[in-house]
C-alpha cells in the first residue's frame, strides 16, 4: 500500500513495519497512506489479528510465510494470509498436507485476478495498486 520496511533478524525471522497514524476517534484503527492512490486508508491491526485467529489457519500461514521468504516470493504477507484463509475455507484444520496443496493451488489459480478486501474495512481493496 505504502512505505513499509522489513526488519531482518537471524534464522529467516523478520518483522514487517508499516507506518500508520492512530485514529483517536476510532478505537483500534489507524490510517495508512496509499502511495499509489495518494490517499489514506483506515484499517485495524487488532481486527486483522482477530480475523487470522478466527480462521484457525495460523500453522499453514506460518509455513507458507517461511516458503515465501525462502523462495523470495514478491508477495505482501498480508495478501498471502488472506489468500490462504480464502483458499482453505471449509477445510478441516488438522491435516497440513492437504491445506498446503489447497492453498497453493488457490493462490496459483487466483493470484492475478482476485479482489481481496481488508477484513477491517471493506472499502479497502488490498489487491489494488
Amino acid at each position: 500500500i505504502g512505505t513499509d520496511w522489513e526488519i531482518k533478524f537471524s534464522n529467516d525471522f523478520h518483522i514487517d513495519v508499516v507506518p500508520g497514524k492512530y485514529s483517536s476517534s476510532y478505537n483500534d484503527y489507524a490510517y495508512l497512506f496509499n502511495k499509489y492512490t495518494q490517499s489514506r486508508l483506515r484499517t485495524s491491526i487488532t481486527i486483522h489479528d482477530e480475523y487470522v485467529k478466527k480462521s484457525k489457519r495460523q500453522d499453514i500461514i506460518r509455513l507458507l510465510k517461511l516458503w515465501k521468504v525462502r523462495k523470495k516470493i514478491p508477495l505482501k504477507t498480508f495478501i498471502l494470509e488472506q489468500l490462504i484463509i480464502k483458499g482453505c475455507n471449509g477445510m478441516k484444520y488438522n491435516l497440513l498436507e492437504p491445506l498446503i496443496f489447497t492453498a497453493l493451488h488457490y493462490i496459483n489459480e487466483n493470484i492475478m485476478t482476485i479482489e481481496l478486501r481488508d477484513p477491517a474495512n471493506s472499502s479497502n481493496i488490498i489487491t489494488d495498486r
